[in-house]
Formats: structure tokens, sequence, C-alpha cells
């Protein structure tokens, strides 16, 4: 990462060299010139301190923020010494991941982006699976299990972001607060969802309610277990 910031850093500096050689230079360069090459040097500015932002961020993995950051050292040592190698039996991803190990808060970080980038997958892995609920149930389609899916999704979303607010305010408290509070609003929520949006009764609620949990472990496997590969072989 350090030699990609160098890297910018050179680019960034030819091309403000070049600039500064059209305004002052023997041959002077037209309006049109000067402006295509101002935006040059302000986008390759741009990418300089982009790039350090990326650079910056490798810093706060998850990993190195609540524990040492001597795993990376060992995953380094094992990748250059050889005992750590990938055999998976392709080649050529055996190379990518041989990388990956050469550079693992690189990778972890990656990954974290990856995880961003591709969360919409969790609304196609989900639906065949709410679709199984009622796949003898008529007057349903996929468009309205995808806007149950969506909601879920959007619900899940916005508690995990209030479960970080008050894991980080709360300290010990309210890590004790959201592990005591999560494994009972998860399902009050998805019952309470289920029977609202479907119109289910009771008993039809509560068992379709514990099979969509088990279905959500499942999805969620199936998601990580996806950007992980995209993030490794990326």
């Amino acid at each position: 990462m350090a030699k990609r910031v160098a890297d910018d850093e050179a680019s960034a500096k030819q091309v403000e060299a070049e600039l500064a050689e059209a305004l002052t230079g023997p041959k002077v360069a037209s309006a049109e010139q000067r402006a295509k090459l101002e935006r040059r040097v302000a986008s390759a500015r741009a990418l300089v301190e982009s790039t350090k932002e990326a650079e910056a961020n490798l810093n706060k993995t998850p990993l190195s923020t609540f524990g040492s950051r001597g795993w990376e050292e060992e995953v380094q040592a094992g990748a250059k010494s050889g005992k750590l190698k990938a055999n998976t039996g392709n080649k050529k991803l055996d190379e990518k991941l041989n990388k990956k190990f050469q550079n693992p808060a690189l990778a972890l970080y990656k990954i974290q982006q990856t995880f961003y980038k591709f969360s919409f997958l969790l609304v196609p892995i989900s639906l065949p699976f709410v679709a199984l609920l009622f796949v003898w149930k008529r007057g349903f389609t996929f468009y309205d299990h995808g806007v149950f899916v969506l909601y879920s999704l959007t619900f899940m979303a916005m508690l995990i972001m209030v479960a970080a607010a008050v894991v980080r305010w709360g300290g010990g408290i309210g890590v004790s607060a959201v592990t005591l509070a999560l494994p009972f609003i998860i399902p009050i929520h998805m019952y309470a969802q289920l029977k609202g949006a479907y119109s289910l009764r009771t008993f039809s609620a509560l068992w379709r309610t514990f099979m969509l949990l088990n279905f959500c472990t499942v999805t969620l496997v199936i998601f990580l277990l996806a950007v992980i590969m995209l993030g490794f072989t990326g």
C-alpha cells in the first residue's frame, strides 16, 4: 500500500510539472489545454488522498481494534517461510490466496469493502428461503417476498446500528444490554412482521418464525462465504 501511495504521488507531481510547464514554459498552452491539465491534477490529487485514506483504514480493522496485531505478523511470517500455503488445486487461485497471506491486513480490509459493496446479495439469497415458507399458500408472489425481505433487512440494519452505538457509548453495560436484548428482539420482530405482512394466525406465524430464524443462519453463512471468496480472489 505504501508503494501505491508513492506511485500515485509521483504521478500527481508529474501532472503538476506538466501544468507548470504549460503555464510558464516557452510554448504557452491554450486555455483548453490548461483546463484539461488542471482537471488531471485535481483527479491525481484526489486519487492520492483516496489511497492514503485506504492505507489509514488498514489500521482500523476489527481485529486490529479489539486485539493485538500479532496475528498479522504470524500470517506474514508463515506465508514467507512457506508454512502457510494455499493448495486448492487451482494454480491461479492459489497464487491469489498466497499473495493475500503476505498482506493479511489489506486482505481483511478488502473483505470489509466487499461486504459493504455486495450486501444487496442478501436479498436474492433470502428470497428462495422465504418463498419456501409459503410454497403451498396461494396469493403471494416473489414480489411480495422481496418487499418482505427488504423491510426485514432494513430493520436489521437499523438494529445493528443502534446496537453498535449502545456498545460504543455504554461500555460493559452496553455490551450486556445488547447481548441480552438481541436474542429476543430479532425473533419478536420476525414474528410480528410475518403475522402482519402475510395475515397469518398465531400458530402459522410461530412455526414460520422458527423456520425463518434457521433460514437466516443458512443465508448468512452463504453470504459470508461469498464475501470471503470475492474479497480474496478480487
